[in-house]
């Protein structure tokens, strides 16, 4: 089922394909793709034995050239064990905290994978049900919700609004506005809009999807496959131990030799010697150079750097497998990388919150709503704290309009639960609701005693969303949008708490700020309102925004 096209299918082929129906499949059909599929998860490289692990910490050259000088002296000498022993508990002892350092490592992240475990609700025998994802297979009817994580590879066939973030999958910082409509076959993945994959996630709307690919079959799969496959290269320590290691195996058979050969020349003229007890004691003194030469307490010292470098990057949020993956840090001068997601939260912040006459500055970062409001005096002014206790702004219409727009016109929830961040919804819209929350505290019942009756969506033609509520006994329109979604719709201003007319400096002044603060690389975003009357039709949207 992995090789069909599945963007450019119809519904109907699509349920003949999969041999499914608008019903779900049966719990017979069921487990008949269990057997078939196997269980809907990334699979793993098979795990290396305990045992093994542990002889791999000796599988270094130095290790190595004091394992075989250790055998030899104890070879030569049985009753004189105390060199062989010294050095195989050294080299025991390192081989014990190397294996338990990184078996910490392994522990942790098999706890991270362990919580990655969710459900999804899915529609089986005509009845929608909670299952675990893992028991996913193609043909399953699926419905998404804001805020969730898409279980599997799908082709959307219900889309309300549906947006995807695909950050994790393809790097867009934007999440993906989803439709049910067919594609043309050579669309490339990441503009696929009808399909929804696996590690991607819900960022608005509703949506309803059949599975098409499950587990390693999935893009999210594909990858992971690749990465198993990939030959783990040597560390530049691991490299550079080698070189060392060689060069002196390389000095301590050249000794020897010189040793053996100087001591049998010198020998030659003297009668009754014993030759076996001669070559002996050459061996013996060149095993003794060559543990001489080794510095056996270099392992050991190694082990303990590396380790504790991988107790400062655990610190830091990063598990390193491999110890002397540590060091490679240390010899890195470009690292390739992805941006969003991965060095960056794909989370924006409000840092300027601004009327047609005040401008404010907001404090705090990310998503958690912990932050203040100032208002910005002149140069020499101190900036004065507001906040929802401040009385400062509680009576001005223009101010209560904006904060009204920020907490209603988003489609998103934060909440903090037992001190625990819990968010869902757009980038953009977090980042309007968390700057509603600095300005108003919890929205939640605030947004409950203003009840949305009507929504436009965003779309990129108009440039903006709009939402129609209920606010202060009256219905208003409520909008947010690109300053270009505005030029021709921006009429009226509050002043002194009533509507006027805006006047073309006021225009001027708008759009002035607007350049500079995209001149500052910041993303603007403008609110709007307007009270909506007896004759409006809330059914026309252009009509309405207009």
């Amino acid at each position: 089922m992995s090789n069909h096209d599945w963007h450019s299918i119809d519904d109907e082929e699509l349920y003949k394909i999969l041999e499914t129906s608008p019903q779900g499949l049966s719990s017979k059909e069921v487990e008949i793709r269990h057997e078939k599929y196997g269980a809907n998860k990334l699979e793993e490289p098979e795990k290396t034995p305990a045992f093994l692990r542990f002889l791999s910490q000796y599988n270094d050259p130095l290790a190595i050239i004091l394992m075989l000088a250790a055998v030899l002296a104890l070879a030569i000498h049985p009753d004189k064990p105390g060199d062989a022993i010294f050095i195989f508990t050294v080299l025991t002892a390192n081989a014990f905290f190397g294996f338990w350092q990184e078996n910490q490592a392994e522990q942790a992240m098999d706890a991270l994978k362990n919580m990655a475990v969710s459900n999804c609700t899915v529609l089986r025998d005509g009845i929608e049900c909670d299952i675990s994802t893992r028991e996913l297979v193609p043909g399953d009817i699926v419905r998404l919700e804001q805020g969730l994580n898409v279980p599997a590879d799908m082709r959307i066939i219900e889309s309300l609004r549906c947006k995807i973030d695909e950050s994790a999958l393809t790097g867009e910082p934007d999440a993906i506005m989803k439709t049910s409509e067919l594609m043309e076959k050579d669309t490339i993945l990441a503009e696929r809009k009808n399909m929804a994959y696996m590690g991607t996630v819900m960022s608005s709307g509703r949506g309803t999807g059949i599975v098409v690919r499950t587990g390693m079959l999935t893009e999210l799969g594909k990858i992971a496959s690749d990465i198993a496959s990939a030959e783990t290269p040597k560390t530049p320590l691991e490299l550079k131990l080698e070189s060392l290691g060689k060069f002196l195996t390389y000095i301590a058979f050249v000794v020897a030799v010189l040793l053996i050969s100087l001591k049998i020349i010198v020998s030659l003229g003297v009668e009754n010697i014993n030759w076996r007890d001669l070559v002996l004691e050459q061996v013996i003194i060149a095993i003794a150079i060559v543990v001489a030469i080794v510095p056996e307490g270099l392992p050991i010292i190694l082990v303990t750097t590396l380790a504790i470098g991988m107790r400062n990057m655990a610190r830091h949020k990063a598990i390193v497998r491999r110890m002397k993956a540590v060091e490679t840090l240390g010899s890195t001068t470009v690292i390739c990388t992805d941006k969003t997601g991965t060095l960056t939260k794909n989370q924006m912040t409000a840092t300027d919150f601004s009327l047609l006459n005040d401008r404010f500055d907001v404090t705090g970062k990310g998503f958690y709503p912990e932050g203040e409001i100032y208002l910005k005096g002149s140069e020499d002014d101190e900036p004065i704290l507001v906040n929802s206790q401040s009385e400062i702004y509680q009576d001005n219409l223009e101010y209560q309009l904006a904060s009204a727009a920020l907490s209603l016109c988003q489609n998103s929830h934060v909440a903090v639960v037992d001190g625990e961040l819990i968010t869902t919804g757009d980038p953009t819209d977090l980042a309007c609701a968390v700057l509603a929350w600095k300005i108003k505290g919890d929205l939640e019942e605030f947004q409950a005693s203003n009840p949305r009756l009507k929504e436009y969506f965003f779309d990129s033609k108009r440039k903006r969303m709009s939402v129609v509520h209920e606010f202060n006994g009256e219905k208003w329109l409520f909008s947010k949008g690109s300053g270009s979604g505005y030029t021709d719709l921006l009429k009226w201003k509050v002043s002194n708490n009533k509507i006027v007319n805006l006047d073309e400096d006021d225009l001027t002044k708008f759009n002035e700020y607007n350049d500079k603060l995209a001149s500052e690389a910041k993303r603007v975003l403008v609110l709007a309102a307007r009270k909506v009357t007896e004759d409006d039709d809330l059914e026309d949207e252009i009509s309405m925004e207009s």
